[in-house]
């Protein structure tokens, strides 16, 4: 398969008929028939090859250190090479191992109720740019005339409007925006008739017979394509090629956040004095875009999306396109539109997702493109519904392969976080899952031959610690590759093109203690007769009611009901003796002992009133010092309506406020 390209094996029909097979030896029907599995065999493993799945760390699908099966070997690996990985120092950060077929953890392992969409065809559709009339709908319907309305996105993340209405819109045009509406009408002899005589009572316009959004590519972005041909991706990047990253929501848990740490931001906290948008972030697609990328940004569900539910989203459209305003817009005519959960129209919302990849990738063909696009609705509230995208997924797949999209593209599947509620998350391996993501890189088949020590190095660092802080730096290196060899230990930030050294630990990539999954914790037998357990677990709540003391007319001061699991961090010889500074090196061999040792617990225990379940990460120093930060606290099951209360004073509150007056009703 060296020219990257999807090959479908078609086997000729005389091979399966009898009467063939009767004229043939038996050897002769046994190749025939091996024949083809070879083939599929080979096309498998090229595709599987190229691609390279990170976090992963079930031992079924990922090879531990030291286990009996390891990481295909690439043919350039020299004789030095295997010298220096026999000899390199031992891994310092070794998840436990999670098992696929784990008989607790498949008992959550649902099959979903398929999503069922009227079966109704749409009047038009977009094809490349283009709106075609329905034929099919004009011979059931008759003939239909259809009304274009351009939708318009003001300086605002939250509202969008409708452009001036272009009536009678022909068949066969282009659109002349991203994002519109189309409401048609039957064609009718009184339609047009004249306007009802003086002193007449005036009828009320008839609604349209069908109306829906689109989001399509307009041929007539002149910002997009004035750019385009002034500026060009440097000849120190990696070819030029595309990036195109699809994220799914609660797919595992993203130990770190996909960007910088938040509190080194400018503050864009809604319900925050002093809060902004967030246009002025260092946002990694502005440096593709500087170099002549395309870029987008999609995420499907506008209630809930990262930079908007938390945060006051953007003042100005952030990517060249922003698939943002087309969701409001579902969203605010959905009496209208009339939309079956899950649907638009007569087909699932998530190929409408799939779809304007494919859009946008056919309007700039010979263009490099970076596009982020996540969506949520399919796995947020339940992971098992992710599979009824599994078809749609795999026709996606292989339409962007068959047109050769992927030649020139690094794709990149992933997701945010695991089940952070239900019982999935009250399990040991659902707390480790929500730690760690899924990420997988498919590279071109071309890549390798091109780069060898980068697709080593990649493979490598499959089984090693890692986080989206590298991979932001693996998308720098896109940009302007600076070289392989060896990662430095400083760096919070890898890229992935480089070797991730064996010793690094959450220390180095500046992992919180919370959310590091490499630490050896020791579970706590009976947490609620251990007597620093119980202190922990309450150092939590007075930490959590401090939190609510200034609304305590509204949210109740909550109570520990009952401590539910417990686990404390032996701190070893090691532990003790690393210096707090993040650039500088253990030091192994020291004798001194710090002053006041350290010991983490993590606490997991419901609170009353509201049965709230939370986990959280509390550090002991010393005799009497209980340190909390917000950020190591967990609400780790839904809290519904319980803060009702306090969403439109302060929404930051609402994973630890449980309203008084639910209180009183009970």
């Amino acid at each position: 398969m060296s020219s990257g390209k999807s090959q479908v094996l078609h086997l000729p029909q005389w091979l399966f008929r009898l009467s063939m097979l009767r004229r043939l030896s038996l050897m002769r029907v046994f190749i025939l028939l091996l024949m083809p599995c070879l083939a599929f065999l080979l096309m498998f493993t090229s595709f599987y090859n190229n691609t390279v799945a990170l976090f992963r760390r079930d031992s079924s699908l990922s090879f531990a250190p030291g286990a009996h099966n390891s990481p295909p070997e690439s043919p350039v690996r020299s004789a030095e090479h295997r010298a220096a990985v026999r000899a390199a120092p031992p891994q310092k950060c070794v998840f436990p191992s999670l098992q696929l077929n784990d008989s607790l953890m498949m008992s959550f392992v649902k099959k979903p109720s398929p999503v069922d969409c009227p079966q109704r065809k749409d009047w038009v559709y977009l094809k490349n740019g283009t709106l075609v009339f329905s034929e099919e709908v004009r011979i059931k319907e008759g003939n239909f005339t259809c009304d274009f309305f351009p939708l318009v996105r003001p300086p605002s993340d939250d509202r969008v409007t409708w452009g001036p209405k272009i009536q009678n819109f022909p068949n066969g045009s282009q659109i002349v925006s991203d994002f519109f509406k189309v409401a048609c009408s039957r064609s009718a002899p009184d339609r047009n008739a004249s306007a009802a005589k003086p002193g007449q009572n005036q009828q009320p316009p008839k609604p349209p017979d069908y109306t829906e959004v689109f989001m399509g590519v307009s041929p007539f972005n002149k910002d997009v394509w004035s750019r385009l041909q002034e500026v060009r991706p440097p000849a120190n990047g990696l070819g030029g090629l595309s990036v195109l990253m699809l994220g799914f929501d609660s797919m595992s848990r993203m130990s770190w956040l996909r960007r910088k740490h938040e509190s080194e931001l400018p503050n864009a906290l809604r319900n925050r004095a002093g809060g902004k948008p967030v246009d002025g972030h260092p946002w990694i697609w502005k440096d593709f875009a500087k170099v002549g990328y395309i870029t987008c940004w999609a995420d499907a569900m506008v209630n809930i999306a990262p930079f908007n539910y938390r945060m006051l989203g953007f003042r100005d459209p952030p990517t060249d396109y922003f698939a943002r305003p087309y969701y409001l817009a579902i969203r605010d005519n959905q009496r209208d539109l009339q939309h079956k959960t899950g649907c638009r129209g007569p087909e699932p919302k998530h190929q409408v997702w799939f779809r304007w990849v494919q859009d946008i990738f056919h309007m700039y063909r010979h263009h490099p493109k970076f596009m982020m696009h996540f969506y949520a609705a399919l796995s947020h509230d339940d992971n098992n519904r992710i599979s009824l995208g599994d078809n749609d997924f795999k026709t996606f797949l292989q339409e962007m392969e068959s047109h050769n999209y992927l030649n020139s593209t690094i794709l990149i599947v992933f997701g945010d976080h695991g089940a952070r509620y239900t019982h999935v998350r009250q399990t040991w391996a659902g707390r480790l899952e929500e730690r760690l993501p899924y990420m997988s890189f498919r590279f071109p088949p071309w890549f390798e031959r091109k780069y060898p020590d980068l697709m080593r190095n990649f493979r490598v660092n499959v089984h090693r610690l890692t986080t989206p802080m590298d991979i932001h730096e693996t998308l720098r290196d896109v940009i302007k590759f600076d070289g392989a060899g060896m990662g430095d230990l400083r760096k919070r930030g890898i890229s992935l093109f480089k070797e991730i050294p064996a010793e690094r630990e959450c220390k180095h990539a500046d992992i919180r203690n919370h959310w590091c999954a490499c630490l050896d914790w020791r579970i706590i037998q009976q947490p609620n007769l251990d007597l620093d357990a119980k202190k922990a677990a309450q150092a939590a709540v007075d930490f959590i009611n401090g939190l609510t003391e200034p609304q305590r007319a509204l949210c109740a001061r909550l109570e520990i009901a009952n401590i539910t699991a417990g686990q404390r961090l032996q701190a070893n010889d090691e532990f003790l003796h690393f210096d707090k500074a993040i650039d500088k090196p253990l030091n192994p061999n020291s004798k001194e002992k710090p002053r006041e040792e350290v010991v983490l617990y993590q606490m997991t225990f419901m609170t009353k009133p509201g049965k709230g379940l939370f986990e959280v990460t509390v550090t002991h120093k010393g005799l009497t010092e209980w340190k909390i930060s917000e950020r190591d606290i967990s609400r780790i099951n839904i809290y519904g309506d319980a803060p009702s209360c306090i969403l439109n004073i302060n929404r930051q509150l609402r994973s630890f406020c449980y309203c008084n007056s639910l209180v009183e009703k009970s």
